[in-house]
């Protein structure tokens, strides 16, 4: 078994595994817009290999490209069928090469998928898996019912065994269980990883996080072990722990280690500005009291936000290091 990784792999894997076929290949495509791809089936066709293409009879915004594919492989010589309307999507992306080798892909064939996301596939020779993938193949193409066998208990087809396997194999964990997904929405499988959380495996999900914008919460209370939160546009969200990130605000005269006769010589904005007790800093991110500088966050209304980051350190250290450096020589001179 090979693991393909996007967007590292690309579609060469696959591509390769095309060129070199011998008798069949049999590939499911959701969306495609990868001429290559195209083209790899387009000779396989050409030297005389029978392709099998089983094609979504719908995907969202894509359907005009979808029969336009159609179309075009039709034209060459290959083999054309198109999913049922049976499910609200049929989202499985696999290829299966000389009735030998299974691809089983969790991304498209579209340029964002293959260079722009991260996604994984895996390439396998097992037998039983390639049997079973060519069977429901079968069943697809010909829109019959698919019934997984006794033998079938590593390829997950949603949604005949989709939950119980994928139940199985969580309830297994012991240590440490690592997820891709951007959306566990599933109540049956959240349920089972807060389980599995409660027995001390480590549960870490890679997800989408949906954003909020303009909103504030209007408030907050308990619902049996979680927290409801409602916004200020009447949106509910359910979460297990909230975290407020409140920002920073500055304030000079929290700065203990300046002595409050120093702080009464340090300029800041005007009275009723919300940063009041932000410093006012010339050129040289110094204050009015000469040779006391301030960095970092107390210079963001003076030099704007690119200075409160690291990027900005190397700007803000060439500035005061010149400036200082041009007080000592006129201190000595002085002297």
């Amino acid at each position: 078994m090979k693991l393909i990784v996007q967007p590292r792999d690309g579609l060469t894997p696959l591509i390769t595994a095309i060129r070199l076929a011998r008798k069949e290949v049999d590939i499911i495509i959701f969306r495609c817009d990868r001429p290559e791809l195209q083209q790899a089936l387009e000779t396989a066709v050409g030297r005389g290999v029978k392709v099998r293409t089983l094609i979504a009879h719908l995907n969202r915004g894509g359907e005009k490209n979808l029969r336009k594919l159609e179309q075009q492989l039709l034209d060459v010589g290959a083999t054309v069928a198109r999913t049922g309307d049976e499910f609200v999507r049929y989202h499985g992306k696999m290829a299966i090469v000389d009735r030998a080798t299974l691809f089983v892909l969790g991304f498209n064939f579209t340029g964002l998928d293959v260079n722009r996301s991260r996604s994984f596939g895996i390439i396998t020779k097992q037998k039983s898996d390639v049997a079973q993938a060519l069977r429901l193949f079968e069943a697809d193409v010909t829109r019959q019912p698919f019934e997984p066998g006794a033998s079938d208990a590593h390829l997950v087809v949603s949604p005949e065994n989709a939950r119980s396997l994928l139940s199985e194999f969580m309830k297994k964990a012991k240590k440490q269980l690592l997820i891709y997904d951007p959306k566990v929405s599933d109540s049956a499988i959240s349920k089972l990883l807060k389980e599995r959380l409660k027995a001390g495996v480590d549960v870490r999900i890679i997800g989408k996080v949906a954003l909020h914008e303009g909103q504030k919460i209007d408030k907050m209370e308990q619902v049996g072990d979680r927290v409801e939160v409602t916004l200020t546009n009447g949106e509910k969200l359910q979460a297990d722990h909230v975290m407020c990130a409140t920002g920073y605000k500055v304030n000079i005269k929290n700065l203990s280690m300046i002595h409050p006769s120093l702080l009464s010589e340090i300029q800041t904005l005007d009275e009723g500005d919300k940063d009041e007790n932000t410093p006012v800093l010339n050129h040289w991110f110094e204050s009015s009291v000469p040779g006391l500088y301030f960095l970092g966050l107390t210079t963001l209304r003076s030099f704007g936000p690119l200075y409160r980051f690291v990027v900005g350190t190397k700007a803000t250290a060439e500035r005061v290091a010149s400036s200082a450096a041009r007080r000592v020589n006129h201190l000595a001179r002085a002297r």
